[in-house]
């Protein structure tokens, strides 16, 4: 009896010790999730903002530049909700996007297969492509100058780098009247691994004076599939003047370029005159950037309001610096010049450093950080190098003992931190990275005492690079600062906007949390350390709540830290009625409730993927000709309301947007003016009280651009007409 009593007791102590083991490892599986789901995001966030970096860079850098980095992608990303477009990529991961804003138009793809990815980063004129170059044009855009009454050539080839031919059709979007434009070929065969380029022959009248814009559209299909490249084309035309009846443009070259390489650029030499300039000789200033210039060959006639189009070419020899110089253009009584600036790259502006790739093989080696020459000629030699900053925090006396580079011992011996090595010159090739085998290895352990890491690299034409900070390791949670609303803030509306401060001193912020009533309500992944970030939520029942705001760092540690303030906030608000609303959940124009008719969206105006408010489409505006109008029946209502969220952006001088509305679709009240100086592309919230317009029976309200060019941007989300009681 008593043996079968203690066997039951025995039993009973099992089952409990193994629930208890499973509540445990249930809990420890949900944590560990979490931390994977953090680290997602985090690598997302770095590889999109490691890629609006380099396409900013190369963008720089001028026409042509190409760079090759390295980038990690999580499992988890859907690759219909990822893209490349206008100023933005975006990477959506298990159903959250991780964007990065660049200052540049992009276009391509990114790789979305998890693992580490080479892609390249090549820049044209006006925009950045990102992705493969299997069918490239040599020209991102085409812009041209020339006088009235003038004629113009311009060429463009079609770059084919697959292992099969490439057929190509071509259209134009050209609507000028006083500007004509027409092609030599309208389709064509490229074979493998070459190019082939057509001419647009350009003609002006005597009324022509401004720019006038279309685009090329090509149109390819290869070994590998369809592909679709839109060139952009602009013609400036100026009125030319008797003074001066030989003009070259444009009037001015910068170029950028490696010491040792050379670069070529295109002209228009342009006769003003009906009458033929003959035997027009160009010449370099001689004793600066002019000795670079190769001979340009004589235009022995040209003929009364024509250009022709010149090539300049600089070789520039190693070793050189950055100069001035000009090139004049002369038929010996009238002249012109180019005024030529050539900035040239040193080692260092060559040279990429990434931490990312990096790891702790054991406490002592700190392995595999990525170093690279993104020079498609130069060369790169590192002379010397110093390692910063790893005794702030060591408390085990480590010296630094063996730098490897590539697998190969580079230096060894005995140094501190800040130390100057000088190193076996290390040659790094155009165009090549090293990551594997690249090792800084200490005398004992570096990796426990929250150490820090940076390098300083020398190179042998006396530049130097030192690189951002990696850390050890990071225990320290993340500052949450709330700063609005206040304590006890009583709402009168519904919605409202949560801000909040945060900073990390030793790594990024992965993610941050808004906490109502100790529930998270939302999350964003796309956080800015040191600057005010905003949640925004509309409550559905009047009463009180408490907020607080919780981030987690991007470290290994995934440490999370919030204000631990748990304020109070009040609602106390009368319910609207929504007679209409748009939330832009689709592209279609006639989606949403409670309109009259679909939406009317004129030229250019588009219901595009990304750039929303909410969701993952927004209304865009991004030329003087876009509108786009819907009506609604108010005839039944009073005290309305129209609400919406809008942002704008790349406004320049005098350009703005509109909002408009009107009884009768005839007299039209403008209620909104966006102007330069508001572009920060951040949205904000709008609302206007509709009832001093006349509440008709078919109410327009209308969004119109009054920009200039197609890379100005008015986008809006989430409209709602309301009535309050």
């Amino acid at each position: 009896m008593i043996k079968a009593q203690a066997s039951v007791e025995l039993l009973i102590i099992l089952a409990v010790s193994m629930i208890a083991l499973g509540l445990i490892f249930a809990a420890s599986n949900n944590e560990i999730t979490g931390i994977n789901s953090a680290k997602a995001n985090s690598d997302a966030k770095n590889t999109v903002e490691k890629i609006a970096g380099t396409a900013k860079e190369v963008y720089v850098s001028g026409q042509g530049t190409k760079k090759q980095i390295f980038i990690l992608i999580p499992s988890g990303v859907d690759e219909s909700k990822s893209s490349v477009s206008d100023k933005t990529i975006r990477l959506n991961v298990n159903g959250t996007d991780l964007i990065a804003e660049t200052t540049v138009e992009v276009t391509g793809s990114i790789p979305t297969t998890a693992g580490g990815h080479w892609i390249w980063i090549t820049a044209y004129p006006g925009y950045v492509f990102i992705g493969d170059i299997e069918v490239e044009t040599n020209k991102g855009s085409i812009y041209s100058t020339i006088t009235q009454e003038t004629s113009a050539i311009e060429n463009i080839k079609v770059i084919n780098n697959t292992t099969g031919n490439a057929t190509v059709n071509v259209s134009v979007g050209w609507s000028a009247t006083e500007v004509s434009l027409s092609l030599s070929e309208n389709g064509f065969i490229v074979p493998a691994d070459s190019s082939y380029g057509i001419d647009l022959n350009f003609t002006s009248s005597s009324t022509a004076v401004g720019n006038y814009t279309g685009e090329l559209i090509f149109d390819i299909t290869t070994v590998d599939g369809t592909k679709q490249i839109i060139v952009p084309v602009t013609i400036e035309v100026i009125i030319g003047t008797g003074g001066q009846p030989l003009m070259i443009f444009p009037e001015a070259w910068n170029a950028s370029v490696d010491a040792g390489t050379t670069d070529s650029n295109t002209f228009q030499a342009c006769n003003t005159t009906s009458a033929t300039l003959t035997n027009i000789v160009f010449t370099a200033s001689s004793g600066d950037a002019g000795d670079w210039v190769e001979t340009i060959p004589s235009i022995i006639s040209l003929a009364g309001n024509t250009c022709q189009q010149i090539t300049v070419t600089i070789d520039v020899p190693g070793g050189a610096s950055s100069d001035t110089g000009i090139v004049t253009a002369s038929d010996g009584t009238n002249s012109d010049f180019i005024s030529l600036t050539v900035s040239i790259s040193s080692m260092a502006d060559n040279f990429n450093f990434d931490w990312s790739t990096a790891f702790f093989a054991s406490n002592t080696l700190l392995e595999d950080w990525t170093i690279e020459n993104a020079s498609s000629s130069a060369v790169i030699t590192i002379a010397r190098m110093q390692v910063l900053d790893w005794n702030e925090n060591d408390l085990d006396n480590a010296n630094l003992n063996r730098i490897r580079f590539n697998g190969t011992n580079y230096w060894t011996g005995n140094a501190n931190a800040g130390d100057w090595l000088d190193v076996t010159d290390f040659t790094i090739n155009p165009l090549v990275s090293f990551s594997a085998n690249n090792q800084l290895r200490f005398t004992s352990n570096v990796r426990d005492d929250g150490e820090y890491f940076r390098i300083t690299f020398e190179f042998t034409d006396g530049s130097t690079y030192t690189t951002d900070t990696y850390y050890s390791s990071d225990i320290v949670p993340p500052i949450v600062i709330l700063e609005s609303p206040s304590k006890g803030y009583v709402s009168a509306d519904f919605t409202v906007q949560f801000d909040y401060n945060v900073n990390d001193v030793d790594s990024g912020i992965a993610f941050c949390e808004l906490i109502i009533d100790g529930i998270v309500d939302q999350t964003d992944n796309t956080i800015t350390e040191g600057i005010t970030q905003s949640f925004s939520k509309t409550f559905s029942v009047n009463g009180t709540y408490y907020w607080d705001v919780n981030c987690t760092d991007d470290s290994v540690s995934a440490n999370k830290g919030s204000s631990t303030e748990n304020r109070r906030i009040v609602i106390n608000s009368i319910v609207p009625t929504v007679i209409a609303s748009h939330y832009f959940n689709d592209t279609l124009p006639s989606s949403g409730t409670g309109w009259l008719y679909p939406w009317t969206l004129r030229n250019g105006t588009r219901i595009v993927f990304g750039n929303a408010y909410t969701g993952s489409y927004s209304l865009r505006l991004r030329s003087g000709d876009d509108y786009a109008e819907r009506a609604v029946d108010l005839s039944a209502y009073s005290n309305v309301k129209l609400g919406l969220w809008a942002k704008t952006q790349s406004f320049e001088g005098i350009e703005e947007a509109y909002i408009m509305v009107s009884p009768d679709h005839t007299h039209w009240t403008t209620i909104k003016t966006f102007v330069n100086g508001e572009d920060d592309n951040i949205y904000r919230f709008y609302e206007f009280d509709l009832d001093a317009y006349g509440l008709t029976n078919e109410f327009w309200i209308r969004f119109e651009a009054g920009m200039t060019q197609t890379n100005d941007y008015l986008y809006i989300d989430d409209i709602t007409v309301i009535t309050t009681p």
